[in-house]
This record gives structure tokens, C-alpha cells and sequence, in this order.
């Protein structure tokens, strides 16, 4: 039981860190506020000990139907927040929503704000920890305190709480905070400057020196100094603060220091240590001021850098404000304001800089400076590599394979999270949106966070500093989304009318696609384009510029003018040819559209990749086709699956995003997941870990020969799913259950045709983690069978050529399947030896049925001719000898079996008033007694008919009878040994009545009784909505079929529901609905 003490503003020091200031923990009456609520409250058993909430007493409020339902905790005292900047509490709802809090002091609101984000919505009856920002109320007192849970969800809810506290992350062991400001740091030699520690604080007592260091020699003691500098140039100034303790803090700060003649300073690297493929920083300042420093046309500065070896290339400078990320936010530090260039070299030694400074005064361009660079170790930047564009290589050398997956907008905190997770599972990208709706972009319409059109937030460019220095620490990358559609459309996720390119905001036009061709709008898009470049474009962590997510669908989706669709293409073509003229580091360029606009965007010279976007109920192989088609089909660019996600909430299971990740291996298309909430927990970064391993000592980008591989696996009960590819005699490939089945056991990688050689082979098991080998194995038949190890789910190999192989090899043809008394005839004549030696061969029967007589004569001979006489297995082998060694045995098997039969009845003739026909195949029969498995098939019916014929592996098949005309349906059946030769029935629909219109429009539902599939079908309108319910109204499920279709099947063995009569709602997109009764029978 935890003994804590209600309500002590003092922080007590333990061994290494600082307790929290407890408001309210509920173990002893010490510990436990006066709370109250508009339900009962209480305090209360802890009802769930298992997870981060250990308490055995917890708080616990009722939360009335309804929304903004709080327990307000009462202290009539007040307490001081002091240096504490965050809030913390574990909260368990029994219903999902947002969590709110709310300060007061007396009937004053102090602070209130969502814990942490709006977009936090913690699971039920599940123990969370929630925090809030109370940095703008730090050093205030409050009086009451006010918790709302499961905000924005009407129902009512049981509501615990525990462990409320203010603490504060950075107090660490107790170090004092140095913080200081400065009334200019841009100043004229001579003038006075006052530096300023007054926000400085001590956590756990009290600073008893200032030091300031100017970084001229000079130093002073005092928390509020003044100074004056006595020469021009750019002084680092650092204080370091010491407590009462002896422990000590320290803060820098800039100073640029003008003479009178001077317009430009001193350039200032600000880098340590520079060295190649690294990032190099350095700031100087302009003795001017103007009305916007974003705004090339009002002043620009050009950097020219001279390599070692002579060559030269332009950079633009950009415009920077310091800015700290504090507890939840980015806050300004209004006293490091500077210009920086940024930039990355794959050249060590002397690298000389010269600035061109363009204002309204003219053209300045300044002396050099230098900046001497080591050798590093650092990989260079991305880009596509030379031989084969659809691989990614360093321009160091190294392979980049794209494993990762998209991260939109987050926060600061949950991004830093989910990439340290997707490192340590081997990922290595992430897509990264610049929305103004997350507060990434660096523009948009004048609000409290943006300052409007041609003003770029240092807030949001914080951000994407920050997660590309992270991406800098974890060897990840960036592929930067600038222009999302919503910004740019007037009806998909529309923002048209808060974009600042819209003139009601003080932009150029008034319609959402004439940005695409309006003069002013590109100009002005190539600024934006120039501070991007030149603020993040030195990152060889970043993999690529991506212009527009899903451009197609900007303007008035569906309804664009005829001169929408040209004006994107021409701004693509414009913008990338533009950034093409200002990255000197040659960034891969991308965009994504529509699948039939990227044949028209594959023309447009400088962009490097396109991407397809995909969310499918059928994914896998959907996402295999569309990998195919464009890598096949595009002529100048490679292709990245930029998003995808099932069409039930745009997810992936688990399982499936397995299986999607060793896909895009196979196809050789980068894949990014959408949805990315997941990889907070570490299981699903850990899907990446394998692949990640699997492709490490892999160039395929340097295989000249390299290409798609067709395998076939066997296996007795389940069919798998697979894609692959060869080069230079090695073989890799991916194999899964669609269907997930664990512990698969008597499964053969059935390989054929490859090439005669010593083999190593590598067996990747991914849910398992798991890898075997088997070394120096012989693969010398035309057919080789290879038994794969026990397997969950899916499994990978690889199959690397070892040695040339040198015995003779026998081949004696291939698996056959006879009748009983089929005469075969068996040759060795593609046999053959290593030494050019005249080869012999010997024949023998390694098996055979019982009750066979079968024998072989002239067993020396090259070919033989066996008859077999019952039904059964045979097994005949081939053994060749070259003079000096003899080869492996080369065994056959011949399946003797009668062939089963199939049995349909005759032909008939039906009424169009029939909707449904049943065909019956239930009297086809083997003579051998083997069980059947029967295969339907739709041979041909109607022009106007749909053509749908269901149930097409069951015994019996229905037809769907929707046009008058002639079906002919096949039935072909098997034993597992053979197949029957097809039987066909001829079905013909006539009109029976006359009406003087036709039939309304209807959904149907079949088969019904269903045990095992239920099929929905609509005459006329797709399909919107399937929802089933019980007969006591509880919703048991709801279905979204794709866009455009007409049917839905459903496996109804998945509702775990045994005799039961269940209700279909079914609504159509013109909002017809249905209800029908359903018998469920499993």
C-alpha cells in the first residue's frame, strides 16, 4: 500500500530523480480530496490489478448519460502548481472517449486542456495513463480540479481514477533550469545589451551564482546583466547557473555583432566535428530589417559551396527562429533568431563557402569562408539505383530496401515513440504529411498557430527538424508529403475554404483547382518550395519530396473542368523541374494519383517514383495484381504502394500486414501500411525484423538477371498463395494460407526446370522467428519436391547456389497418372554425365501394389516400357553410371487410378420466375470409392445476365436466374488422383408472363437456410450497408462491401452461431433498405 502525504508542495529528493507533488491517491484518508460528481461517487476497490494501476483503492465516479460529465476534486485551500509543467492521472472508463481537464481558481477557469490530445481516446476498462500541459499555468494556485472522461460519447459510464500529480519531466536529479532571454541579439558594436535569467528556477531550492560567459573573454555574475560588445562578429554567450547543492545547468545563445559598414555577418558553423554524409550547420545574420523574411522577392540569400576537388554548388539560406519543444508543445525562443544554411558533402577536406545576399539594395556577395570536413562513416542519400529503378541505393553505395509504413500526423511524443519502435523492429521509413489540420504544414490561413499566406510556421518546421535529427539518430528516413488533396479540394476531406490560396483568406483565386494553372499560385508555391528545400533538403534521411497525396482527388472531385486535369499534370512538370534546378543533392521526387493518371504523370522527366493508393476487401491480391501491373507497364518510373489498408476502416490485421510486408518483397514494390496506431506496441514494429533480416546481405539491384520466379507448394488439405523471384542461380520466394492456419506440417516447395547444382537452402518462419538451413543440398530433377519445415501462417526461403554438381544426373521423366493397363513408356534420354563418357543405365521397381505383377525387362536399357495392372502407387527408379561414378537414384511415381465420373441431370427448361436454380452433382461417383471434390463452372449465359453462379466447390451449385437466354454450366469432379472429363447442362430461362413493365428492382439473400455462406445480391443498385442482428434487436455485425458492387458474400461460420434465425439489414447507395430473415445452420 502506498504512504503518501496529502497535498506537499515540497519535492522530495530520492536516489536519482524528483517525487511528484500527489494530489490525489485515495490509500489513506491523508491521500484522498473531497470529490464529487453529478452520479455517485466513491472510493472504491481497485477492479483491475493487472495492468499499470497496482493501487488496491481507487476513486470512482459515475458518469451520467450525456457528454461533459466531470468529478470535480475540491481544495478549498488552494494549491500552488509551482515549477510543475505537467499533469498526470490513470483513468479506466467502462466507455471509449476523450479525456478532459480543467483547472479553476475559485469560479475562474485557470487552464484546461484535452490529456493529452483531442485525438486520444483510450480503450475501455483498460487502465491509462492520461497527462496534460501546465506550462502556461506553472507558479499559479488553483482550487478545484476537474477530470472529464469519455467526452463525446453519450452513454453512460463507470468512471475510475487514481494517482492524480503534478511533477515535472525535466527535474531530473534536481538541476536547475537555466533559461535567459535578450532585449536584440542582432546589435551594432558598442550598443548595450541586457541578458536576462529572471525565468531561470531551481526545482528543489534555490540558484546561488549566474555566470555569464560572452564568449569574448569577458564574464559576469548576476541573473540580470548588461553588456556591450566591442567588435563585430558572432559571439556564442552561455550561462551556467549552480544551486545550493552544487549541481549546475548551462544555455547558450547567439549574438550577432554589426560595425557600422557591415550588412552581413560573420558566417558561424555551428556544427562540431564536420564530416561527410553528416549534416552541416552554420548562421549568419543581416543588418536589415524586413516586412518578410520568407519572401524571396523582398531578400534571398544564396549559398556557394566549393568542394575539394573544385566542383561547386548553390544552396538557398533560410530563415530560422529557435524553437523548444516543452512538455507538449513547441514554444518559441524569441531571443535565437538567425539565417542558416544547411548542407551535406560525400567529399572530406576544405569545403569554401561564399554568401549572395539579394535585397532591394542590390546583389552583396560576401568573402569566404571555410569549413574543413573529416571522413565519416555515414551512408549518403537515396536515390533510385541506375541499373534498376525499381531498388533504391546510397549514394555510398549501400542497398535501401523501403520497409515502412505511414505515420500522417501524430505528436511529438507518440512519433517519437512509434519510429524508436519501427527501428528496433528493422523498419526503416516512414510517410510524414505536411497538414495544416495537425499543424505540420508550414503555411495556411491566418489563425493563433499560422500567420497566412507566404509565412511559414518555425513552429511546424520544429517538428520536421525534430523527427528528421531522430531519423538522423536511427538511421530512418523521411518521405515527405508537402500537398495533401483535402487542402485542395472543395468535396474530399475538403479544406478548400481555410487554404490561404483561396481568395476569401487573401489568396489568388476562388475555385480549388484553378491553384493547379493560376500564374500567381505556382510563383507563389515555388517559395514555399525553396524554404523547404532549403531547410531540409541537406537530409540524406530524407528519402523523397512528395508533391500531392492522392491528387486526384483536388477541386471539385468528379467535377473538375476540362482544364483541371491538364493544369496538374503542367504543375507537376513546373514544380519538379524547379526543384530539380534548386536540390543540388538530387532527392527523389514522387507524387500520387489515380491508377490511370500515373501512365500520364510516368512522362513528366524529373519526377523519379509514382505511387498507387489501394484499400480492397480482397487485398492481398489485389495489392499482388496492381505491384505487377504498373512495375510491368510504367516505362520511365518505379512504383511504391504509398497507402494501403482493407475497406473496413482502411486497417490491416496483423497477419495480413505479415503477409503484405514478404509480398512486397517478392514483387519488389515498397509497401507503406496506412493506419499506424498499431506500432505503438512493439509486436507489430517486430513484423519488419525478419524481412529486414532477409533482404540484409541482398543486392538485387545489381543482379542483371533478375526476375520473377513461379513455384508451387503442395499440400494435401490447404492451397497457399506465393510470389517469387531468381537471379544468378539463386532462388527467393514467399509462401502463405490465406486462411492463417498454424502448425503446417507436409507441405513441398514444389520447384521445377531450375538449374543442376549443390544448394544451400534458408527457411524463414516469421510468426515464429525462426530460421533453418539445409546446407549443400543436391537439386537435380526437372521436378524437385523439397518438404518445408513446420510453419505458422506463412513461410520465406531462400535457395543460394552453392557448387556445381559433377555426378552424372539420371532423369527419368516425369509424376504420371494412369488408368489401370495403360502402357508408359519410360526414357532416360535426357540423362546425362559431367565427363563426356557414354553413360548406362539400370531401372527398378522401388514400389508397387501387393496384388501387382508388374515387372520390368531390359531393365540396361535407355528407355523401358511398364504397363501397370491395378490400382495403386508405383515407384520406378533410374540410376545412370558415367564409367566413374554412378548418379543419384532418379525415382518416378505413377498413380494408377480409375477416373472418377460426373453426373448432371438433363437439360431443362425454366420459367424467368425461377430467380434461383439448384444443380445437383451429387449423383457423379468414383468407381474406385474415393471421396469427391467438385468444381462448377459457368460456361456461358445471356448477354444481359450478371453471370453468377455460387457454391462453385459444394456438391450442389445455385445459378442466378437474371436474364432470359440459354446457361451452360460445367461440373468437373476429382479423387484427389484424377479429374473427370466435364459434364454439362444446358439451362434455358423463358418469360412465362406478360407485364407491362419490368420487375422492380430487388435484393436477394440465398442460400436460406445458410450453413456456411450467405449470399446478398442487388438487381440494380450497389450495394451500401449489411448489418446483422439478432431477433432481440443486438447488433452482431456490420459490413461495408466495395464501392460499386452489386453483391456480398458473408461466411457466416465466423458468427459462432448454431441454429439461429438472425435479421438482414441491407441498404443499397440510393438509401433503399430491406430486412429479411435469415435461419442460420451450422
Amino acid at each position: 500500500m502506498k504512504k503518501l502525504f496529502y497535498l506537499l508542495f515540497c519535492l522530495f529528493i530520492l536516489n536519482t530523480t524528483l517525487t511528484a507533488q500527489m494530489l490525489a491517491d485515495f490509500e489513506t484518508t491523508e491521500t484522498i480530496p473531497v470529490f464529487t460528481a453529478e452520479g455517485t461517487t466513491a472510493v472504491v476497490d481497485n477492479p483491475d490489478k493487472s495492468g499499470i494501476n497496482l493501487s488496491e483503492k481507487v476513486g470512482y465516479y459515475e458518469k451520467i448519460a450525456g457528454n461533459w460529465h466531470y468529478v470535480t476534486m475540491h481544495f478549498p485551500d488552494s494549491v500552488n502548481i509551482g515549477f510543475n509543467n505537467t499533469l498526470t492521472f490513470k483513468l479506466r472508463s467502462s466507455t471509449q472517449g476523450r479525456i478532459f481537464a480543467k483547472f479553476w481558481i475559485n469560479d475562474q477557469i485557470l487552464i484546461e486542456e484535452w490529456a493529452p490530445t483531442y485525438e486520444f481516446r483510450p480503450l475501455p476498462n483498460v487502465w491509462t495513463e492520461c497527462k496534460m500541459d501546465l506550462t502556461p499555468a506553472m507558479g499559479k494556485d488553483f482550487t478545484k480540479l476537474e477530470l472529464a472522461a469519455a467526452v463525446d460519447n453519450e452513454e453512460a459510464a463507470e468512471v475510475y481514477f487514481d494517482d492524480v500529480q503534478l511533477s515535472n519531466p525535466d527535474a531530473g536529479t534536481g538541476e536547475p533550469k537555466a533559461v535567459f532571454s535578450v532585449t536584440d541579439n542582432s546589435v551594432l558594436v558598442g550598443d548595450s545589451i541586457v541578458f536576462d535569467a529572471s525565468a531561470s528556477f531551481d526545482y528543489d531550492g534555490e540558484i546561488s551564482e549566474y555566470l555569464w560567459d560572452f564568449g569574448d573573454g569577458t564574464t559576469k555574475t548576476g541573473k540580470v546583466v548588461k553588456y556591450a560588445f566591442t567588435s563585430d562578429s558572432v559571439f556564442k554567450v552561455t550561462l551556467k547557473l549552480t544551486d545550493n547543492e552544487g549541481k549546475s545547468a548551462v544555455a547558450s545563445n547567439y549574438i550577432f555583432v554589426f560595425s557600422e559598414t557591415n550588412k552581413i555577418s560573420s558566417l558561424t558553423f555551428i556544427t562540431k566535428n564536420a564530416a561527410t554524409n553528416k549534416k552541416i550547420e552554420a548562421i549568419f545574420q543581416i543588418n536589415k530589417t524586413y516586412t518578410n523574411v520568407y519572401n524571396p522577392d523582398e531578400v534571398s540569400v544564396d549559398a556557394t559551396i566549393t568542394l575539394p576537388d573544385g566542383q561547386t554548388f548553390t544552396i538557398p539560406a533560410f530563415y530560422y527562429e529557435d524553437q523548444k519543444f516543452e512538455n507538449t508543445s513547441w514554444v518559441s525562443n524569441e531571443s535565437y533568431q538567425a539565417w542558416m544554411i544547411r548542407f551535406i558533402t560525400d567529399q572530406a577536406g576544405s569545403h569554401k563557402v561564399n554568401l549572395a545576399l539579394t535585397d532591394s539594395d542590390g546583389t552583396l556577395v560576401t568573402k569566404t569562408f571555410e569549413v574543413n570536413v573529416t571522413s565519416g562513416s555515414s551512408k549518403g542519400i537515396i536515390r533510385n539505383d541506375a541499373n534498376n529503378n525499381q531498388y533504391y541505393r546510397h549514394s555510398t553505395g549501400e542497398p535501401f530496401y523501403p520497409l515502412g509504413i505511414n505515420i500522417g500526423w501524430n505528436n511529438i511524443e507518440n512519433y517519437t515513440t512509434t519510429i524508436n519502435n519501427l527501428t528496433q523492429g528493422k523498419a526503416n521509413i516512414f510517410r510524414y504529411w505536411h497538414t495544416p489540420f495537425a499543424n505540420q504544414a508550414l503555411e495556411w490561413k491566418k489563425t493563433n498557430f499560422y500567420d497566412g499566406l507566404g509565412f511559414y510556421s518555425q513552429n511546424a518546421a520544429a517538428m520536421s527538424d525534430s523527427l528528421l535529427n531522430l531519423c538522423e539518430a536511427n538511421d530512418f528516413y523521411m518521405q515527405l508529403a508537402i500537398f495533401q488533396h483535402g487542402m485542395f479540394s472543395e468535396n474530399v476531406n475538403e479544406m478548400w475554404a481555410d487554404n490561404p490560396y483561396n481568395k476569401i483568406n487573401g489568396g489568388f483565386v476562388d475555385r480549388a483547382e484553378e491553384y493547379f494553372y493560376n500564374t500567381e499560385c505556382k510563383t507563389q508555391t515555388k517559395k514555399l518550395l525553396r524554404y523547404i528545400v532549403a531547410r531540409w533538403g541537406y537530409s540524406k534521411n530524407l528519402f523523397a519530396w512528395e508533391f500531392f497525396n492522392e491528387v486526384q482527388f483536388t477541386g471539385i472531385h468528379n467535377s473538375q473542368t476540362a482544364a483541371w486535369y491538364p493544369g496538374v499534370l503542367n504543375w507537376h512538370l513546373e514544380m519538379s523541374e524547379y526543384i530539380a534546378a534548386i536540390d543540388p543533392f538530387n532527392h527523389i521526387q514522387t507524387t500520387s494519383a489515380e491508377n490511370s493518371q500515373l501512365f500520364d504523370l510516368d512522362t513528366i522527366p524529373e519526377l523519379d517514383v509514382l505511387q498507387y493508393h489501394l484499400y480492397s476487401g480482397n487485398l492481398l491480391n489485389q495489392q499482388a495484381e496492381l505491384d505487377f501491373y504498373f512495375k510491368n507497364n510504367l516505362k520511365n518510373k518505379s512504383i511504391i504502394n504509398g497507402e494501403y489498408g482493407t475497406n473496413q476502416e482502411a486497417d490491416v490485421p496483423i497477419d495480413m500486414q505479415r503477409h503484405a510486408i514478404w509480398n512486397g518483397i517478392m514483387t519488389q514494390i515498397p509497401r507503406y501500411m496506412w493506419i499506424w496506431k498499431h506500432y505503438l506496441d512493439l509486436s507489430w514494429a517486430a513484423l519488419f525484423t525478419m524481412p529486414a533480416q532477409y533482404l540484409q546481405e541482398e543486392d538485387f539491384a545489381s543482379y542483371q538477371d533478375l526476375t520473377d520466379f513461379n513455384f508451387s507448394v503442395f499440400h494435401p488439405t490447404k492451397t497457399f498463395s506465393n510470389h517469387g523471384l531468381s537471379a544468378n542461380q539463386n532462388f527467393y520466394g514467399y509462401l502463405f494460407d490465406p486462411n492463417n492456419g498454424t502448425n503446417i506440417s507436409g507441405a513441398e516447395l514444389v520447384l521445377k526446370n531450375i538449374p543442376f547444382a549443390n544448394y544451400n537452402l534458408i527457411f524463414y518462419l516469421p510468426e515464429s522467428g525462426k530460421i533453418d538451413t539445409l546446407e549443400n543440398m543436391a537439386l537435380i530433377k526437372l521436378t524437385n519436391k523439397i518438404t518445408l519445415p513446420h510453419f505458422n501462417k506463412g513461410l520465406a526461403y531462400k535457395i543460394k547456389f552453392a557448387s556445381a554438381y559433377t555426378k552424372p544426373i539420371a532423369l527419368a521423366g516425369n509424376d504420371t497418372t494412369v488408368s489401370p493397363g495403360t502402357s508408359i513408356l519410360l526414357s532416360g534420354t535426357q540423362s546425362f554425365g559431367q565427363t563426356g563418357n557414354e553413360l548406362s543405365y539400370a531401372w527398378a521397381i522401388e514400389q508397387k501394389p501387393n496384388n501387382s505383377s508388374l515387372a520390368i525387362s531390359n531393365s540396361t536399357n535407355e528407355a523401358i516400357t511398364v504397363v501397370p495392372d491395378v490400382s495403386g502407387i508405383y515407384k520406378i527408379s533410374l540410376t545412370v553410371n558415367d564409367g566413374e561414378q554412378s548418379s543419384v537414384p532418379d525415382v518416378i511415381t505413377i498413380t494408377v487410378s480409375n477416373p472418377p465420373v460426373a453426373v448432371l441431370v438433363s437439360d431443362t427448361t425454366l420459367s424467368m420466375e425461377s430467380s434461383y436454380f439448384y444443380i445437383d452433382g451429387t449423383k457423379s461417383y468414383d468407381s474406385d470409392g474415393d471421396p469427391l471434390s467438385y468444381n462448377w463452372e459457368l460456361i456461358s449465359y445471356p448477354e444481359k445476365s450478371k453471370g453468377n453462379l455460387y457454391q462453385l466447390t459444394a456438391p450442389t451449385s445455385i445459378l442466378r436466374i437474371d436474364a432470359e437466354g440459354t446457361y451452360v454450366v460445367e461440373l468437373t469432379v476429382s479423387d484427389g488422383i484424377s479429374k473427370s472429363s466435364p459434364a454439362e447442362m444446358v439451362i434455358t430461362a423463358i418469360r412465362t408472363t406478360i407485364t407491362g413493365e419490368e420487375s422492380k428492382p430487388e435484393i436477394c439473400l440465398f442460400p436460406n437456410p445458410s450453413r456456411g455462406e450467405l449470399h446478398i445480391v442487388s438487381t440494380q443498385n450497389p450495394l451500401k450497408q449489411i448489418a446483422l442482428f439478432d431477433l432481440s434487436g443486438r447488433l452482431l455485425g456490420e459490413y461495408k462491401p466495395d464501392i460499386n458492387s452489386y453483391e456480398y458474400h458473408l461466411n457466416t461460420r465466423d458468427l459462432n452461431i448454431q441454429n439461429s434465425v438472425l435479421m438482414v439489414r441491407i441498404s443499397d447507395n440510393k438509401n433503399n433498405t430491406i430486412n429479411k430473415l435469415v435461419l442460420i445452420v451450422q
